[in-house]
């Protein structure tokens, strides 16, 4: 069914300079939006607020296994959290409506946030987080994993 093709892409000197640039450009802002809008500049725009304080290690690498794994394990619980509300949903046999939904999410957010405050924050002591720098920084989290896991509703009489 498909022929066995070389696929040859042929790129002349000013197109390649030109996607050479511009992966140069978008790897200069990533490099700096990234630190900004990542987790060290959500720590300090919650610092700036009175929201959180972080106690930084002396070298980079203890830094980035010491918060890297805090945010492994935050991104963790907020998907078992949201698989544990998914099968609790089917297995009461719910219809799955925008109302469901919103209790479902107020839920998850809640108990997300609990664990968060209550249990992260006391073993990973470097990190110090007030009631709403965590609800603030689950909520954030919570946004971007929830893009990546969006369920849809199909309604079956329509086909």
């Amino acid at each position: 069914m498909f022929k066995k093709r070389k696929f040859k892409i042929r790129v002349s000197g000013y197109s390649g300079m030109l996607i050479i640039g511009l992966l140069v450009i978008l790897i200069a802002c990533l490099a700096v939006a990234l630190p900004l809008f990542g987790f060290f500049g959500l720590s300090i725009l919650l610092a700036k607020y009175h929201l959180s304080h972080i106690d930084i290690f002396s070298h980079w690498y203890q830094n980035a296994l010491y918060f890297g794994w805090f945010l492994l394990l935050v991104l963790g619980i907020v998907f078992i959290i949201d698989l544990i509300g998914l099968f609790t949903i089917a297995t009461i046999n719910l219809e799955y409506s925008i109302g469901v939904n919103i209790f479902s999410t107020i839920i998850q957010f809640m108990l997300c946030l609990l664990i968060y405050h209550e249990i992260l924050m006391n073993i990973f002591t470097r990190i110090d987080v007030t009631w709403l720098g965590s609800a603030i920084t689950v909520a954030l989290i919570y946004m971007i994993t929830s893009t990546f896991t969006s369920t849809t509703i199909i309604d079956e009489s329509t086909k």
